[in-house]
């Protein structure tokens, strides 16, 4: 029929059409798995993200709550003595420390 009219240079085989059917299975194959791997790397991300805004919340929180507690202590004692004020700064400070450290460990997935 028409495969008879064709030259025989144009002609294409049933071998051809499945080497070429196998290399595009191939390349699509590499796509989908090169796009598995990146949003992985995306929900990784985002996952890191996530726990970096939590502890970003708890530091606000408890300096929220520290100064809450200073002011209550101010209220209580007329005016707190300097000592307790250096106290609570001081763990404000450190809470700070431990928040950005835990920050730095996320961000370099460790």
């Amino acid at each position: 029929m028409m495969a008879e009219q064709l030259e025989p240079s144009t002609r294409i085989t049933l071998g051809e059409i499945h080497r070429a059917v196998v290399e595009l299975k191939s390349l699509v194959e590499r796509h989908i798995a090169r796009q598995e791997e990146r949003t992985a790397r995306l929900e990784e991300a985002d996952q890191d993200k996530e726990i970096r805004l939590r502890l970003l919340e708890r530091e606000a929180v408890t300096r929220a709550e520290l100064g809450a507690l200073r002011g209550e202590l101010e209220t209580r004692q007329g005016r707190a003595p300097a000592w307790v004020a250096v106290v609570i700064s001081a763990i404000g400070l450190v809470l700070s420390a431990v928040v950005g450290v835990a920050t730095l460990m996320q961000g370099r997935g460790g």
